[in-house]
């Protein structure tokens, strides 16, 4: 008597096969979910790291980090400390204040305008530095670098560049930045009334309406279809001077990354909602349904209009 053959028929193999395919199609949605919910707490992370060196920054040097002398065609050199001479800007300038001293000082053994410090500079601005780095934007290598020139760059350099911008405020008269704006001090443009600014450290006395109501920095707005360089405010190193790389505006309104839209002056980023430190030091996510008024408010150091959150 013949046994019968064991093993699954085809229709069994078939309805096996369409239940993976079934809980595969369930479990890929949360697993993007909790990739992505990780990527908001780097992200947060990272910010209330910069926030806490910014403020460590004001306690050792009696202000806030300015935003850099040189503007975007210099990067940071050691031998120029932290005040109004300081060629690079406040991510540079707070990086002693992260735990990356040796980062900042790299060329400080030569002399200012040698060609040994500008190679040390060059790697320097190809540094990733954790805290800078968006972790939903992946690689932040990016080309090519340009118009830098206190560092001899060849063609098609690459950089690290920064996911975080410090906070320009908006304008005093209440008209959107454009893209000539450049800051406080006036710089290509009318002047801001943010927190961090080109050449000058701002006090924290003169945050008149509230650290805990005052936006430090932010998550910057880039182009996804340019998260690799190539675009205006989104082609320099974290270590340039005063350039809307290194900085951004209240008004106008914050923005997630939009492939195809292109805008070099606002907060955004790749999440759902976009994260911002205050000057107090804290860190909290902001829908981008925020009242575009109450933003700019936020953006303001000393504006009278205080917001409160519940």
């Amino acid at each position: 008597m013949k046994r019968p053959k064991s093993g699954f028929t085809l229709i069994e193999l078939l309805v096996v096969i369409a239940i993976i395919a079934i809980l595969i199609g369930l479990l890929l949605p949360a697993v993007s979910k909790i990739r992505e919910a990780a990527a908001r707490t780097g992200c947060q992370n990272n910010l209330k790291q910069i926030a806490l060196a910014c403020r460590t920054h004001a306690d050792t040097v009696g202000s806030l980090p300015a935003d850099g002398a040189g503007g975007y065609n210099r990067v940071g050199v050691p031998h120029q400390g932290f005040k109004s001479t300081q060629w690079g800007g406040w991510q540079y300038n707070i990086l002693p204040f992260l735990e990356q001293k040796d980062l900042h000082d790299m060329g400080l053994q030569f002399g200012e305008n040698t060609n040994e410090r500008k190679a040390e500079s060059r790697k320097m601005v190809q540094t990733v530095v954790k805290a800078f780095v968006c972790p939903s934007r992946g690689n932040p290598m990016c080309s090519p670098m340009g118009g830098v020139d206190n560092i001899n760059l060849p063609a098609n350099f690459a950089f690290a560049r920064s996911d975080y911008a410090a906070n320009g405020g908006n304008k005093t008269d209440g008209t959107p930045c454009n893209n000539g704006d450049y800051g406080v001090r006036g710089m290509y443009g009318q002047a801001l009334n943010g927190t961090i600014y080109h050449s000058t450290g701002m006090k924290l006395a003169d945050i008149k309406d509230g650290l805990s109501n005052t936006y430090l920095a932010g998550e910057r707005y880039i182009n996804p279809d340019n998260y690799r360089g190539g675009e205006s405010g989104n082609d320099n190193s974290w270590a340039v001077g005063h350039d809307f790389d290194a900085f951004r505006c209240t008004n106008p309104a914050a923005q997630r990354d939009t492939p195809g839209y292109l805008t070099r002056n606002i907060f955004g980023s790749a999440h759902s909602a976009f994260h911002m430190a205050f000057c107090d030091g804290s860190v909290r996510p902001i829908p981008y349904t925020i009242d575009p008024a109450m933003h700019a408010k936020l953006g303001a150091r000393a504006d009278g209009n205080t917001v409160t959150f519940e």
